[in-house]
């Protein structure tokens, strides 16, 4: 039986906060074994790598920005010459599934740039009084990553299941809708305004 268009996009968002709050665990998880490890051997361990490894992607959501925004460049070529069996597979097999690496990335993001704050926080005994504001910058870089993720998952979920319904009812209409997006990405590109509101926004926890 087919689901209520609602829940359908719901159901692809719940595992978002889930996704982060595992990245989140793990990144202390690995910190505390990775600190009891140097105290026991007297050097970084696999453990000190693997936490550098979880917050580089906090310090990357730029680069993770530019690969979604490059995949939302070719979902809309794709829109742009359908029908086409070559177009519809090449957003079926190429540009959904890295849409949705853009969606764990995001999420994955959420965590580590918590767990980062955290690290750096209690690592280098920040005053109590510059918590509010390091928590305020943490909680703008946390809806914003969410949104992104979010979107991602949309995506793909709309084009799974209700793209074909919406495309008998645009029909040719669907020209300004695909020109609209790609304006928008396009704009983004030039004034370089999601790039740097993204990098303000993630890398200020760690400043």
């Amino acid at each position: 039986m087919t689901q209520p268009w609602p829940n359908r996009y719901i159901e692809a968002i719940l595992p978002i906060p889930v996704a982060a709050f595992s990245a989140f665990g793990i990144t202390l998880i690995a910190k505390i074994i990775g600190n009891i490890m140097f105290k026991i051997e007297g050097h970084g361990t696999a453990f000190d790598a693997a936490v550098e490894l979880l917050i580089h992607y906090g310090h990357a959501i730029h680069a993770i920005l530019a690969f979604f925004m490059i995949n939302g460049f070719l979902l809309c070529v794709t829109l742009v010459f359908e029908p086409s069996a070559i177009t519809t597979l090449t957003r079926n097999k190429i540009v959904l599934p890295a849409i949705k690496i853009s969606e764990h990335m995001f999420s994955l993001s959420m965590g580590v740039v918590a767990a980062w704050l955290l690290i750096e926080t209690t690592s280098k005994g920040v005053p109590f009084g510059s918590w509010p504001k390091a928590i305020s910058m943490l909680l703008l870089a946390e809806m914003f990553l969410f949104v992104l993720a979010a979107a991602c998952g949309s995506i793909v979920v709309f084009f799974n299941h209700d793209y074909a319904a919406m495309l008998l009812k645009l029909g040719t209409y669907r020209y300004f809708f695909v020109g609209a997006v790609a304006a928008v990405f396009a704009l983004s590109f030039y004034y370089d305004a999601v790039w740097n509101f993204a990098s303000k926004a993630a890398l200020a926890p760690h400043s």
